[in-house]
């Protein structure tokens, strides 16, 4: 990870330039995958965006993206926060319970699973 990358593209996403930092996250992630600061930027600014924009396709499309973060680190408490927060805007809080319920079932030992559900409630 190229810290003064991620640096610029959250100046971007906190100046409003969405697209520009969107576009700008999407070229670090390409360099480099599995950059987990960048994933969580990049779906940060798809959310600003897809709110601001009214666009909800970037609003599905960020919940893919912190999807997949969790699914890679399911302990990245920042990542369930975000997911939670996009779940209220979607609509999906049903979903998003059921989601964490289930997680607890088949992982009753990672608490994290547990906070986040009584996040939702």
């Amino acid at each position: 990870m190229d810290a003064g990358q991620i640096q610029r593209a959250r100046f971007l996403r906190e100046s409003g330039m969405y697209a520009e930092a969107a576009q700008f996250y999407y070229k670090v992630l390409k360099q480099n995958p599995s950059d987990k600061l960048a994933k969580l930027g990049y779906a940060q600014t798809l959310v600003k965006q897809g709110l601001k924009e009214e666009l909800k396709p970037l609003l599905f499309r960020a919940e893919k993206v912190l999807f997949e973060l969790i699914k890679e680190d399911y302990s990245y408490a920042q990542a369930h926060d975000e997911l939670i927060l996009l779940s209220h805007y979607l609509n999906h809080m049903g979903s998003i319970s059921k989601y964490y319920h289930e997680k607890i079932m088949q992982y009753p030992d990672r608490e994290i699973y547990q906070k986040s559900l009584k996040k939702v409630s």
